[in-house]
């Protein structure tokens, strides 16, 4: 998946059809992408521990629309609500407001998702047992 397709995606939430109707989103989108990388950076490694891969190494401050998409896969759809949200907040505040309450529930259900490891109890009342 690339930077550009999860662009095209937002685009699509806000209710465009394509980029070329809305040109600015393409432009804002580079920094508000990196951003929200930064922001999600420590969800995708707990993502990434809980599934054995390799770690993420270090994350653009800006993107290109070519560029890979640095986090797990499972993100993308939170990252597309969340682009929507950003990209429409001066416009639609109604929309962005939706967006972000897609991209939350989005963020739930990805955190739920990931598996748990079991390990061993700690004893944190010596003597007692």
């Amino acid at each position: 998946m690339t930077n550009g397709e999860i662009l095209d995606q937002a685009v699509r939430l806000t209710g465009e059809t394509s980029t070329a109707d809305s040109p600015d989103y393409s432009d804002r989108s580079k920094s508000l992408l990196a951003l929200l990388y930064r922001t999600l950076a420590p969800l995708d490694r707990d993502i990434r521990a809980a599934n054995d891969l390799p770690a993420q190494g270090n994350l653009p401050s800006t993107v290109l629309p070519t560029g890979i998409f640095p986090l797990t896969d499972q993100l993308a759809p939170a990252v597309a609500y969340a682009l929507a949200s950003l990209l429409t907040i001066d416009e639609n505040l109604s929309l962005s407001e939706t967006m972000q309450k897609h991209f939350a529930d989005a963020i739930v259900d990805v955190r739920a998702r990931i598996p748990m490891k079991s390990g061993s109890t700690r004893n944190v009342y010596p003597g007692i047992l």
